[in-house]
């Protein structure tokens, strides 16, 4: 049973469930010092800092530590990074004399007196300085950085380009760019699944919903075509789960078999019903199951 809506959000859980649910701390043993934390996959965990020096560490946030020669990001050495003058700015961000650093990473800032941070999220990081753009420990030459900012989650744009993850997306237009819903994107000529261009999608009249999406001739989930979708009838019902058209309903991309279109209603939790029975998925409820 197909459960949550994109591979994205998979990919979510499944970083979720490693990290850490609340926050970890430093801890000071005798001569040794430990970074612990708590993980829905495997409860409280805990990893010494080696060659830390336990009678100058000192934690600066619950995610920052530092003794008389080191830095650590949570339980990482941050090679380089200057004890005596780190600094942290935002959970993630951090800095000392020479540099920033993004979860333990330098972000080698080319104009450290011009460093903006534009979204800090719980996914990502968007900065820029005079000279460059930078997406988590990526640094993006090339912009213009008078007219870059970030857009949405992923997304960032300047006069001249979009940017997605940090990479610039071919032939985007930045004036008329739109980012929809669950990886659809278009501009007044083109419409993308993610980095992908959908050669075939009008983007005149191109819609999103959840993991759908139409124009005025055709019907995608996922960025495939939904085989026998009527775009012209095309509906995605209230929990995103379940979609249907004059003939028929699906769950996800399947039809489900012998669900009546005119009828059918979407209940939630990915339960519907039309006026001859109920259904759990694409399935026909049944107490045996």
């Amino acid at each position: 049973m197909r459960i949550l809506k994109s591979n994205f959000w998979l990919a979510m859980l499944a970083v979720m469930l490693l990290v850490s649910c609340n926050d970890g701390k430093y801890e000071i043993r005798g001569d040794s010092v430990y970074y612990t934390w708590w993980t829905w996959s495997f409860g409280n965990q805990e990893q010494e800092l080696t060659g830390a020096d336990a009678a100058t560490f000192e934690e600066i946030k619950d995610w920052l530590g530092k003794d008389k020669s080191h830095v650590w990001y949570e339980a990482r050495l941050v090679k380089g990074c200057d004890p005596q003058t780190v600094t942290a700015i935002q959970k993630r961000l951090f800095r000392d004399k020479r540099d920033y650093y993004y979860e333990g990473a330098p972000l080698h800032v080319k104009d450290p007196n011009s460093f903006e941070v534009l979204d800090l999220n719980d996914y990502c990081l968007w900065a820029k300085d005079s000279k460059c753009g930078y997406f988590d420990s990526t640094r993006i030459e090339g912009i213009d950085s008078k007219t870059f900012k970030s857009t949405g989650t992923f997304i960032a744009k300047d006069k001249n380009h979009i940017y997605r993850f940090g990479k610039v997306l071919p032939l985007a237009d930045p004036e008329t760019f739109e980012e929809l819903e669950m990886g659809y994107m278009k501009d007044k000529a083109r419409v993308w699944y993610h980095d992908s261009i959908m050669p075939d999608a009008d983007a005149k009249s191109f819609e999103s919903k959840w993991d759908y999406g139409w124009d005025s001739k055709r019907v995608w989930y996922n960025g495939r075509v939904l085989k026998g979708a009527d775009a012209k009838t095309f509906d995605v019902l209230k929990s995103g789960y379940y979609a249907k058209d004059a003939k028929h309903v699906w769950f996800h991309d399947e039809i489900v078999k012998g669900a009546d279109a005119a009828s059918f209603k979407d209940d939630g939790d990915m339960i519907g019903h039309d006026k001859n029975q109920k259904y759990v998925c694409e399935r026909i409820y049944d107490l045996d199951d």
